[in-house]
């Protein structure tokens, strides 16, 4: 079920056509399903549906079994007109008796009927159209490999909802661990963020909290989640923030919220200089543990670049050459950014002849304007004398593709 939401998931939608009947056109409606097109995933979902056809191979389509069986269609048309006749009747008599006691009507129900539709809630009522149902049941822990591993919501609300429809459900909830807990937070799908903040919520335990889970509620999308995973930290937040590898993955969470909700943190607590270097030391090695990064990771990426030196900065300033030295051989600028923000914390301590031209060429040609500007400022750095020993740095900034670089040479 390798179906996607953004290329695969389509809304049902209408076509329409022009039938003679008789003596005039009858306009006719074609109905289809979501995802029509979606062959496996329509046969999945509603293959044992008598109102789900497959056209040519090629899409589903929505058919009305009582228009293709004159039994049944006979049976519906005699229902109707008794339907009829007996309302008819019953308006007769309340026109009798107007001003007595209401005659109840036959489509209110009765106590029995009343308890015997009561749905619990949250669980769907089983569905007939899924085919081999049995054998889903059979192997239930394929319910939750969809929730982790499927790609459109429909999958999702399909695989939940005949999950909690088990028969040894609360059994199967109990076996979910932390680390299931955590993949389904993450999540960029509302259906499995929700159930697993569901799960979170009854296994958290404020005595012994889940770093892990917690920090998982940060990380994940579902807002939700975020917002009481902060409360926790809150409740207790010398159990979550004295531990530095908590710190250091907040530092880089991708979620601009909790990056902010991080510094205001940062900005009232003190750190004891151990804790603080291995903090710096733990997101330095996030950052070299990055070989591709999203949008979102990026701007991780130039704020725990920004909080670093602030926050933490004379651990920051006891990092050696030599860790500086891997963040600038990354392939990414947001990761030699960083590396150049560090040379310049220390630039009146670090010899100009350490600084090579071809590492300038390198910075003053990224496409990443951060980067451009850092190499700039680490350029200015260097004395007159430095620079004009540098005669094809020169050249090769005065003529630079940015103009940026030629106006800051």
């Amino acid at each position: 079920l390798t179906y996607e939401e953004k290329s695969d998931s389509k809304e049902a939608f209408s076509t329409y056509q022009y039938i003679w009947n008789r003596d005039t056109y009858q306009r006719v409606e074609i109905k289809f399903p979501a995802h029509a097109h979606a062959v496996f995933l329509n046969q999945i979902l509603h293959g044992g549906s008598d109102r789900y056809k497959l056209v040519r191979h090629q899409i589903w389509k929505l058919v009305d079994p009582a228009a293709d069986d004159p039994a049944l269609k006979n049976k519906k048309a005699t229902e109707k007109k008794e339907r009829a006749a007996q309302e008819g009747f019953l308006k007769k008599l309340v026109g009798l008796f107007r001003g007595k006691k209401p005659i109840p009507s036959n489509d209110a129900p009765t106590p029995a009927q009343s308890a015997s539709t009561h749905k619990e809630p949250g669980i769907a009522t089983p569905s007939p159209e899924v085919p081999f149902l049995t054998l889903w049941n059979r192997l239930p822990q394929a319910f939750v490999q969809l929730l982790i591993s499927g790609r459109m919501e429909t999958l999702h609300q399909f695989a939940l909802m005949h999950l909690k429809q088990h028969p040894e459900f609360h059994r199967i909830k109990e076996m979910i661990d932390a680390a299931t807990i955590e993949q389904l937070l993450l999540s960029e799908f509302t259906t499995p963020a929700e159930w697993a903040f569901e799960l979170a919520r009854e296994r958290y335990q404020p005595d012994q909290p889940d770093l892990a889970l917690v920090k998982a509620m940060l990380y994940g999308k579902y807002e939700p989640a975020q917002h009481q995973a902060m409360a926790w930290v809150d409740q207790s937040p010398d159990a979550f923030l004295n531990d530095p590898g908590f710190v250091a993955a907040l530092l880089i969470s991708p979620n601009p919220n909790c990056r902010k909700w991080l510094e205001d943190w940062l900005s009232r607590k003190a750190y004891a200089p151990e804790a603080a270097a291995d903090i710096v030391n733990r997101t330095v090695l996030h950052f070299l543990s990055f070989h591709e990064v999203s949008t979102d990771a990026g701007a991780a990426l130039e704020d725990a670049a920004r909080m670093l030196p602030h926050y933490f900065s004379n651990a920051v300033a006891s990092l050696s050459l030599e860790v500086i030295t891997h963040l600038l051989h990354s392939r990414l600028p947001q990761v030699q950014h960083f590396g150049v923000v560090l040379l310049l914390l220390r630039k009146d301590s670090i010899p100009a002849d350490q600084l090579s031209s071809a590492l300038f060429s390198s910075l003053l040609s990224s496409a990443y304007t951060p980067l451009r500007n850092s190499g700039l400022q680490l350029l200015q750095a260097l004395s007159t004398a430095e620079l004009l020993k540098r005669q094809e740095l020169i050249i090769h900034s005065s003529t630079a593709a940015f103009p940026d670089v030629r106006t800051g040479m």
